[in-house]
């Protein structure tokens, strides 16, 4: 056995001093082996490409990272010495296959003339990766900026994985009522360079919670709502295509029915190394109250053996007792005033009837589906403001 192995100086530390030579070339060469076995997988990007100058001569700078798309703008940002003027523009340019020469003439402070040939080449430029990562190097046999991501003796040497993408999902704040509308975007850029993808396919698919919205009652056939801007791909799936600028945006089309909808998107003709997490819209009629309880009304009435119920409520819909503040001010001030009114006409100790308060909205107001098929009949039911009552 042996403590370690210094792979800089070649030599066994620890307890092997009685291994002969050959024995211990043998390990070592056996540990360079398995650890350079694994195999290359390269991750690979288009690279940027145009014009770029470049010299050996002193002091003019070298400049090889920054592209120009043409010959005559790459010349034309050669940086002149600073004492000499040039005094023909634009240059005469000699280009050869994807080489080239700037050929200026300048005129010094002494009035000597004499003519400079800084050179140019076409040529690629691979992004700049984050501190720390392996950099991108142009591979002129495959003409692509690769570079080594992770080593892994399962995956064959050279294998380049495909272009990887990023996939945000943005929406507007705030919530949105019964059959209004919120605006969203997906975006696609690559996960390297962060540029954006034109034509990516995004998938998008809608949902809704079961027993949100104040309905205890679900099926398939609850309204999703729907998009704009999208093609429909059938049962809430839609397919968004991103512009030049990676973005697509839709609107998301609310239904007559209150509830909590959830809208995620996925990369379908790309691969994107994210999945962005889903964006939910409360569909809801803000401000809706429980109705306070009062003398001069009853949210329950008595049921056999001696209990009571909410009166209206049922197993689809517990919670039918919902107003405005506004709403519930003026039933007050009605209930009172009949109460009231009652007692002087009947005179002597009888109480007036009792009304009974039956359906108003539900909680998040809406389509008050009573026959839970997500749709009228209580066409006044939605926003607070109507309530059905007996006596």
């Amino acid at each position: 056995m042996f403590n370690y192995l210094d792979l800089y100086s070649h030599r066994f530390v620890g307890c092997c001093s009685n291994l002969t030579h050959q024995a211990k070339n043998f390990i070592f060469f056996a540990l360079l082996s398995s650890a350079f076995s694994a195999h290359a997988v390269l991750q690979c990007v288009p690279s940027a490409s145009g014009w770029h100058l470049w010299t050996i001569h002193a002091p003019y700078p070298t400049s090889t990272s920054i592209l120009y798309p043409t010959p005559e703008a790459a010349c034309a940002a050669f940086p002149h010495p600073a004492n000499v003027s040039v005094q023909t523009l634009p240059p005469y340019i000699n280009i050869v296959g994807q080489t080239g020469q700037c050929n200026f003439i300048y005129h010094d402070p002494t009035g000597y003339g004499y003519g400079y040939y800084p050179s140019f080449i076409f040529g690629h430029v691979c992004p700049i990766v984050p501190a720390g990562e392996r950099d991108f190097a142009y591979n002129t046999t495959t003409l692509r900026c690769e570079r080594d991501v992770n080593y892994s003796p399962a995956l064959s040497t050279g294998t380049c994985s495909p272009e990887q993408f990023n996939l945000t999902l943005n929406s507007a704040s705030g919530d949105i009522e019964p059959s209004g509308t919120k605006a969203l975007s997906v975006q696609v850029v690559n996960s390297v360079t962060h540029a954006p993808k034109a034509d990516a396919k995004v998938r998008v698919t809608l949902d809704v919670q079961s027993g949100s919205g104040g309905h205890e009652h679900h099926d398939a056939s609850r309204p999703k709502g729907s998009l704009t801007g999208c093609a429909p791909a059938g049962n809430g799936v839609y397919e968004c295509i991103t512009g030049a600028d990676g973005l697509a945006n839709f609107n998301f089309n609310a239904s007559i029915v209150s509830g909590t909808h959830s809208v995620n998107a996925a990369c379908s003709n790309l691969t994107c190394v994210n999945q962005p997490s889903p964006v939910t819209v409360d569909v809801k009629v803000a401000g809706l109250l429980p109705i306070p309880a009062s003398q001069f009304y009853s949210l329950t009435e008595p049921i056999g053996g001696g209990g009571f119920k909410s009166v209206g409520a049922s197993d689809s819909h517990h919670n039918n007792h919902y107003l405005t503040a506004t709403a519930s001010n003026e039933l007050w001030r009605i209930t009172a005033q009949y109460h009231f009114e009652q007692r002087f006409k009947l005179a002597g100790n009888i109480a007036p009837p009792v009304w009974y308060l039956n359906d108003a909205s539900l909680a998040w107001g809406g389509v008050f589906d009573i026959k839970n098929n997500w749709s009228k009949p209580h066409v006044e039911h939605r926003r607070g403001g109507s309530i059905d009552v007996r006596a």
